[in-house]
């Protein structure tokens, strides 16, 4: 099971829950909170998921203590957490997290590696010049390589 989302709000990570405990559960709350109280159930109980792997990725986490109580489980095996922020809280490095500082790509140096990783990956390059804006690369890939209802599963891990 994959969840991405972009966790600039609690709105916005419980959005997401909300939507992988529907593909999970024949019944799902439409209160986004207890959807959310599902999924989280979910990810801590190995009987649940069959040990099925998860990895639940928060992009752009702003307002770690809006979102305290919606950290996927830390000690569970099968399932890892990764997040992405600017933020140096001490909140993030407790229940065995870790902070890892990574330096940001300048735009010159982003464009050189999603070139270089989607040549390795045989994804055709635009002809014309790239940009340097990432929303324009997310338009190209996603034209090339539009999801399916089959890849969607594939990727949910369904």
């Amino acid at each position: 099971m994959l969840v991405w989302t972009d966790a600039s709000s609690r709105e916005r990570i419980t959005s997401a829950y909300a939507q992988a405990a529907r593909h999970l559960h024949p019944t799902v709350p439409d209160d986004p909170e207890q959807a959310t109280s599902l999924f989280l159930t979910w990810l801590g109980d190995p009987n649940k998921h069959g040990k099925r792997r998860w990895l639940v990725v928060w992009d752009d986490l702003t307002d770690p203590a809006d979102v305290r109580d919606l950290w996927p489980p830390h000690d569970q095996s099968n399932g890892r957490m990764l997040v992405t922020t600017r933020r140096r809280d001490h909140s993030l490095s407790v229940q065995g997290r870790q902070l890892i500082d990574v330096d940001v790509y300048t735009p010159e140096e982003a464009r050189f590696f999603l070139v270089h990783a989607l040549g390795e990956a045989g994804v055709p390059t635009p002809t014309r010049t790239w940009t340097t804006s990432p929303r324009r690369w997310g338009t190209f890939l996603w034209r090339w390589a539009r999801p399916t209802a089959t890849s969607r599963r594939v990727w949910l891990g369904l």
